[in-house]
């Protein structure tokens, strides 16, 4: 879980806000939890 937290607080503050598009620091934030759950998954698998 300390992975988990570490790669959500890299791409959650590597992405500057941006007040014209609001919705795409948590997109970015999105698909990093999707590819790391499904790397994660799959290792386990």
């Amino acid at each position: 879980m300390t992975a988990l937290k570490n790669i959500y607080q890299n791409g959650h503050f590597s992405t500057p806000p941006c007040q014209e598009c609001p919705f795409s620091a948590q997109t970015i934030n999105t698909v990093i939890w999707f590819v790391f759950f499904m790397i994660y998954f799959l290792k386990r698998a």
